[in-house]
């Protein structure tokens, strides 16, 4: 009984370890923010071979460190990414971050000082 249960956590640990191999994480985050519109271009670029079921899962918006939008994502746009418009209400050096989030894991955080080049 006891080699089975070993059996059993060494299989669902493999699994879980394949499962992380096998996802991408979001490649990069281009941010663009229009500041007479208020309106921050978020493009994520997360290649995948299937929408439905490895896409991101959420994008966060954070405005000096606050969240002020988390979209939850149920598949993905297209295979190469997606883009997103976000009403945010900034002024100059104010700190825009957008961080997405794979569903099988992985995550990438990109930062735009207001006013300022993408870092």
């Amino acid at each position: 009984m006891k080699i089975s249960k070993v059996f059993g956590l060494v299989f669902i640990f493999f699994v879980f370890f394949i499962s992380l191999a096998l996802a991408t994480p979001p490649s990069e985050i281009v941010l663009n923010y229009d500041q007479k519109a208020q309106l921050l271009h978020v493009e994520v670029k997360h290649p995948t071979k299937n929408i439905r079921e490895h896409y991101i899962r959420y994008l966060t918006i954070l405005l000096n460190n606050v969240e002020v939008k988390k979209i939850r994502y149920t598949h993905q746009e297209n295979a190469a990414g997606f883009t997103e418009e976000v009403p945010v209400a900034a002024v100059a050096n104010d700190v825009i971050k957008a961080e997405a989030i794979c569903n099988k894991g992985g995550d990438k955080t990109q930062e735009l000082v207001v006013g300022q080049e993408t870092k």
